[in-house]
């Protein structure tokens, strides 16, 4: 009985790791997206600048 709760235990963590995995990977997509975006902003002030 013990064994099968603690075997429960373990894939349960496993499962969340899992998840926490996927979690940092869309953060640093999102990040990484972010700079892009941030960066083609700056280009474009920069760039438009008035005559």
């Amino acid at each position: 009985m013990l064994s099968t709760l603690a075997e429960h235990k373990v894939s349960m963590l496993q499962d969340l790791e899992r998840i926490i995995e996927k979690i940092n990977a869309q953060d640093n997509v999102s990040h990484v997206a972010n700079r892009v975006i941030g960066k083609e902003q700056l280009d474009v002030q920069q760039t438009a600048r008035p005559i």
